[in-house]
């Protein structure tokens, strides 16, 4: 047990300020691109796609956005803190969602993962999802997928 809480507090601290100081912020304050509000629904014809996995990578720069979907293939991107966007501009959007794999008998091989979504939507040089984040503005950008 520890019987000095004050010591724990100033490391609480400690440990918070610094977290704090690492995490950069989404604007021009930090001389970062910037960043607008970006979120949408992911369908794969017609039915939405959850647990899939979200990606904008922007034609220019490396900042990308990123989001995980909900059960109801909802996404909200983040690129430098939560829920922040992405940035403004074009992109290329990526979607994955992979099947984890089960071995077919007790210490059997695994074998490889399996996508539920078509190969030319979760590679950037395939993707036809072409996309535009616009500054000032919540930009909803549905993702239709077909099989």
């Amino acid at each position: 047990m520890i019987h000095d809480l004050g010591f724990v507090r100033r490391c609480a601290v400690a440990l918070f300020w610094a977290a704090s100081v690492g995490m950069p912020g989404c604007g021009p304050s930090e001389n970062l691109p910037e960043c607008a509000p970006v979120s949408g629904t992911v369908t794969i014809d017609g039915v939405p796609l959850g647990s899939a996995m979200v990606t904008f990578y922007p034609e220019k720069g490396e900042n990308r956005g990123h989001a995980s979907t909900d059960s109801e293939g909802k996404y909200t991107l983040s690129t430098y803190g939560s829920q922040d966007g992405a940035v403004v501009g074009k992109h290329t959007a990526v979607v994955e969602r992979f099947i984890a794999p089960f071995p077919a008998q007790p210490g059997g091989k695994l074998p490889s993962a399996k996508s539920e979504v078509p190969k030319k939507y979760y590679r950037m040089e395939t993707s036809p999802l072409k996309v535009e984040v616009k500054p000032g503005i919540n930009n909803v950008i549905d993702l239709p997928l077909v099989k």
